[in-house]
């Protein structure tokens, strides 16, 4: 007794073509991060990390005093109304240090993406309405980091004060603000709100 082979037409499978270099493998998408994107990005950080130490170096100090003007305010009073009292002073007081503060950091930010994205521009990586949007967008993050960098360096600065001073104490100060600054960068990078501001500023010059 002998097997007959199965015969019969079954179809062909589809042949896919031969893969490109340089192009992303069939079914997968292509990735949209470009090299300038990347450029951008780093140039965004750079400028916040340097607004917020430059506020840090301003206002560390504010911060740290105004601290432990409230705390003697409550330690020398006496009631829950002097208690509120202090508090409201002291965060009415840290409000006017942190708007200095996102002022100081939103102009070194901004001046450092000017930079980044008139180049560029200049060189034809990007438009020029994508440049607008990139750097009011820096601009506005680099402002909120200025405000995350005096309350880390402000508060270290405080806390470490009775144990250091002068240079060392400043340094730490500065390298804490700068920490502060960059968390509270990519905190708002996260929401989103920065691109919302960069596609809306890009939108106005239709490009």
């Amino acid at each position: 007794m002998s097997i007959q082979p199965i015969t019969g037409n079954y179809g062909q499978l589809p042949q896919l073509p031969p893969p490109v270099y340089g192009q992303p493998p069939v079914g997968t998408q292509p990735s949209t991060l470009t090299e300038g994107d990347t450029f951008n990005q780093i140039g965004g950080y750079v400028g916040s990390a340097g607004g917020g130490g430059f506020a840090s170096f301003k206002l560390n100090g504010a911060v740290a005093a105004n601290y432990k003007n409230t705390l003697d305010m409550i330690h020398n009073g006496s009631g829950v109304g002097n208690t509120f009292k202090a508090l409201f002073t002291g965060t009415k007081e840290f409000a006017k240090i942190s708007f200095k503060a996102a002022g100081l950091s939103a102009l070194v930010g901004g001046g450092v993406s000017v930079v980044v994205n008139g180049y560029q521009a200049a060189t034809g990586k990007i438009t020029g309405g994508t440049a607008a949007g990139n750097i009011a967008a820096d601009a506005v993050t680099s402002a909120v980091g200025g405000v995350g960098a005096v309350a880390v360096g402000g508060t270290v600065t405080w806390g470490l004060g009775k144990f250091l001073s002068g240079t060392p104490l400043a340094i730490i100060g500065i390298g804490a603000g700068i920490a502060g600054s960059v968390l509270a960068t990519h905190l708002i990078k996260k929401t989103g709100i920065d691109q919302g501001i960069r596609d809306g500023v890009k939108g106005m010059f239709g490009s």
